[in-house]
């Protein structure tokens, strides 16, 4: 298995900014009213802070297990419970994910 080597990211604070997580080590970086981009590739975070108002995007793998999930809470609805307990909302915009 190739190992993936992360773009390291640290001290960054980033505002209502649209920010990919795919092939990034964010370190210590604060994340206010931002959307988090996530495709499904590899990525961490260290120490990180995220304000409230920040939303995810799902891409790519990332929206295709969403989608699987989704299939599975509308299947079974007592999983969307157990797997989401604070649940808020969960949108389908121009084939994008965002849960908020």
């Amino acid at each position: 298995m190739t190992e993936t080597i992360l773009s390291v990211v640290e001290n960054k604070r980033f505002e209502r900014e649209k920010v990919i997580l795919d092939g990034h080590l964010f370190s210590k970086c604060v994340f206010v009213k931002c959307t988090l981009v996530y495709s499904g590739g590899e990525y961490n975070t260290h120490e990180c802070a995220m304000s409230p108002g920040c939303q995810f995007e799902f891409l790519d793998a990332a929206n295709r297990t969403l989608n699987t999930i989704r299939m599975l809470c509308d299947t079974i609805p007592s999983l969307r419970s157990e797997l989401f307990p604070n649940w808020r909302s969960w949108n389908l915009d121009q084939g994008r994910e965002t849960i908020q």
